[in-house]
This record gives C-alpha cells, sequence and structure tokens, in this order.
C-alpha cells in the first residue's frame, strides 16, 4: 500500500509539473450539471451496476462533487 500511495503521489506530481488540472473546478466546472451529467453516464456507459462496486446515479454525482 506504501508502494501505491507512492505511485499515486509521483502521478500526481507529474501531472502538476505538466501543467494539467486536477479538478473539474480547475476548468471552470461547477456542480450545475451533475444530475444530467450521471444520467448520461448511466444511459451512455457500459453498465456501472455490474461494475466491481455497483454504481447508481447518487454514486456517480458524489463522484464528480469529491472531483470539484
Amino acid at each position: 500500500m506504501e508502494t501505491a500511495r507512492k505511485a499515486i503521489d509521483r502521478t500526481a506530481e507529474f501531472f502538476t509539473s505538466l501543467g494539467l488540472p486536477s479538478r473539474l473546478s480547475e476548468m471552470g466546472v461547477t456542480d450545475e450539471h451533475f444530475e444530467a451529467m450521471a444520467e448520461h453516464v448511466l444511459k451512455h456507459w457500459f453498465p456501472l451496476e455490474t461494475a466491481f462496486t455497483p454504481l447508481d446515479k447518487a454514486a456517480v454525482i458524489a463522484i464528480l462533487k469529491a472531483s470539484l
């Protein structure tokens, strides 16, 4: 687990060094359209209810909010 955390930190540092945004808010995204975005994900992506960790609309919205 320690190695994995270090790898995640190093990857984040690399992306930052390239000037890539790491949060939706850094690109001007707000939660205004999260409902519609979640509906789109559930309609057009592979079946998320059968994913390793099943996801529903509320879970997709929670992920988007955590990405702000």
